[in-house]
């Protein structure tokens, strides 16, 4: 998750990211999980673009994919 936005559900949280992936549909490819990295998360923009999704609650999301991030999740 790049960002979370307020806009359709002005009750979102930091906290209620847990169980957003219990509340949304994911993009065809797409998984929600939540992780905790052990070390700051790099994105990068392999052959000039990035795989950037949004969903029904307009919470955006960049792919870690052909070697975009530092963490392969």
């Amino acid at each position: 998750m790049q960002a979370f936005s307020k806009i359709v559900d002005p009750g979102m949280s930091y906290d209620s990211l847990k169980t957003l992936g219990d509340r949304i549909k994911p993009a065809p490819g797409w998984k929600y999980r939540v992780a905790i990295l052990d070390k700051d998360l790099a994105i990068s923009t392999p052959q000039g673009y990035n795989w950037i999704v949004q969903d029904e609650f307009g919470n955006t999301y960049d792919a870690c994919k052909e070697g975009a991030c530092n963490f392969q999740p």
